[in-house]
């Protein structure tokens, strides 16, 4: 019987929620776009390798091996490159940040 596993790339971004900021793992399709795949989901965001601090950054409260995000609740997303978790600071502009539209998927 043929693998059903499909090849993935992890991406290291960071999402920030309404009080916690978290970094880890998204598993792409190769060529697939984060954007692209932020707008498909219909419900969660699975995460592997995840750090969840408080909103400030600076202070971790756990470390979880898988965690899903309710995309309901993601404010920003975008691919993390260099420090694990930028602070205001940081030289943001080299940071590729992705507008998730938290109403799109609202269903009152």
């Amino acid at each position: 019987m043929p693998a059903l596993k499909q090849p993935r790339i992890s991406v290291r971004v960071v999402v920030i929620l309404s009080q916690y900021r978290v970094t880890g793992k998204i598993h792409l399709h190769p060529g697939q776009r984060l954007s692209d795949y932020v707008n498909s989901v219909k419900n969660f965001i699975p995460m592997t390798d995840t750090r969840v601090y408080q909103l400030d950054g600076k202070t971790e409260i756990n470390r979880i091996g898988l965690l899903e995000v309710n995309i309901q609740h993601v404010l920003l997303i975008y691919p993390l490159e260099g420090e694990e978790v930028p602070s205001e600071s940081d030289d943001l502009e080299n940071l590729k940040s992705v507008y998730v539209d938290t109403f799109k998927k609202k269903t009152w």
